[in-house]
């Protein structure tokens, strides 16, 4: 592309961001996954403050410390917790497989 004239700008948006648009996607989906699922950063934040938590913190105050444990409303706030990550992973599905297909082909 540079022996054709296509300066620096160019290069990168008509050859490299194209190449990778699928890694990028790949990585965009495991990177929201990590980033919902973290726990102890929140944590450690916000140690005392009800009102203010996130998802999975709050789903670990949902467990009491006697020995009866409510399921019913656990297991609720565990899938309306995954539902954020599968309506990202299924937008982004096909760049996501392509990604892994793209690095497992070298």
């Amino acid at each position: 592309a540079q022996m054709d004239g296509a300066n620096p700008l160019q290069f990168l948006f008509r050859i490299l961001i194209p190449i990778s648009w699928n890694t990028i996607g790949a990585l965009a989906v495991i990177q929201f996954v990590y980033v919902w699922n973290m726990y102890l950063w929140p944590l450690m934040i916000n140690p005392s403050g009800q009102e203010n938590q996130v998802v999975q913190v709050g789903l670990r105050s949902l467990l009491s410390v006697d020995t009866s444990i409510s399921y019913g409303p656990l297991m609720l706030g565990a899938v309306v917790a995954s539902i954020p990550p599968v309506i990202v992973f299924i937008l982004l599905q096909k760049q996501f497989m392509s990604g892994f297909a793209i690095t497992r082909d070298k």
